[in-house]
């Protein structure tokens, strides 16, 4: 772009940010607190038809009488305005969009105390983007996994091109979230850029970059399958990864596991054996899916040995699943003898009513 051009742009901002300034005096006088420059102006990256992205903060709701949506020449504009408690909320740092704050170049601003209170949240943003990955730091991508995940249903559960098509494409926008909050950065550029700073990103799958483009090349709703499930299973894996080496799980205590073997006797062990007797898959699915969650809360929680109950049941022979169950409950009982601790057998009343009334 010349630079008659450019400069031609830089006088049609500079008119619109004044004509913002005139009307809140006449119509929301004091309301208006901070106006600035952020997006393809504040970047550089500008063309021809680059609109005015402007960060317009309010101390009240007078203030939205300043905001517009209008169209000038071939460009169109909006003017939104923010609430300071808008502003605070992203300073939480819930999503990694918020290079409004941290990049918009100030024009305009109502007296010192209003930068000062700007600055006072780029300061928390910036504390808490240089402080080290925690687990409370992974849960905040993990919800731009799981919605990925559920776009990546969509995909897999419609034949429509244009359906799968805008699933897949909302997928790779969460999944894009995703790793930038897991990297604890924000996307600095428009959306064009995204691609272009996902590869700078610290924390990156490998091979993710490949993936991500066989779904953006995607031309037919299979090939849009086939690419989305090699892509989030790429995320899904290296998350639980990078979750791993931010846990810091428990030492094993008794008060942790006590008088859980005996509940996996009861609740789980129990009805495997009946529903192979009774040939029920159902009932042995579910007894077996809910011993797993147990298994997988614990090793979530303690340093234990995993235990895959699911890897081991075959609908086809119950009876070998239960077997197959019961040997997994003796390596799960050796983790209560490694505490000396032995589970609570009785084989009559009379000896179970001896042993808990002779505790009293």
């Amino acid at each position: 772009m010349d630079d008659r051009t450019k400069q031609s742009l830089w006088r049609r901002n500079q008119r619109l940010i004044e004509a913002i300034i005139i009307k809140a005096q006449k119509v929301c006088p004091d309301a208006v607190d901070l106006i600035g420059i952020y997006g393809s102006f504040c970047t550089g990256d500008i063309h021809e038809k680059s609109d005015l992205d402007l960060l317009i903060v309010t101390n009240s709701e007078e203030g939205r009488k300043v905001s517009a949506c209008f169209i000038l020449g071939e460009v169109a504009h909006d003017f939104y305005c923010t609430t300071w408690e808008s502003m605070e909320r992203l300073a939480l740092y819930k999503n990694p969009h918020i290079a409004k704050i941290m990049e918009a170049n100030i024009v305009y601003s109502k007296d010192d105390q209003q930068l000062q209170r700007l600055k006072s949240i780029q300061q928390t943003l910036t504390e808490k983007l240089s402080s080290p990955c925690t687990l409370e730091d992974y849960s905040g991508a993990e919800v731009y996994l799981k919605g990925a995940t559920l776009e990546y249903a969509r995909v897999m559960m419609n034949h429509e091109w244009g359906v799968c098509l805008q699933a897949s494409a909302s997928m790779l926008h969460h999944l894009e979230n995703a790793l930038c909050m897991l990297n604890k950065t924000y996307f600095r550029g428009g959306t064009r850029r995204t691609p272009h700073e996902l590869r700078a990103f610290h924390k990156l799958p490998e091979g993710f970059m490949e993936k991500y483009g066989k779904v953006l090349r995607a031309r037919t709703v299979n090939e849009s399958k086939d690419s989305s499930s090699e892509l989030i299973r790429l995320v899904t894996d290296y998350f639980v990864e990078q979750k791993s080496l931010l846990q810091d799980k428990k030492q094993l205590a008794w008060d942790h596991i006590q008088g859980s073997y005996e509940e996996i006797y009861s609740n789980w062990r129990n009805k495997m054996y009946r529903a192979a007797e009774c040939d029920d898959v159902y009932a042995a699915l579910m007894a077996a899916m809910g011993c797993q969650c147990f298994y997988d809360e614990l090793y979530d929680e303690c340093a234990v040995e995993k235990l895959n109950v699911m890897e081991t049941f075959q609908k086809e022979n119950l009876h070998a699943s239960a077997q197959a169950f019961d040997g997994l409950m003796e390596r799960y009982q050796q983790v209560y003898n490694r505490l000396g601790k032995k589970p609570a057998y009785y084989q009559t009343i009379e000896d179970f009513l001896q042993d808990y009334l002779g505790q009293a």
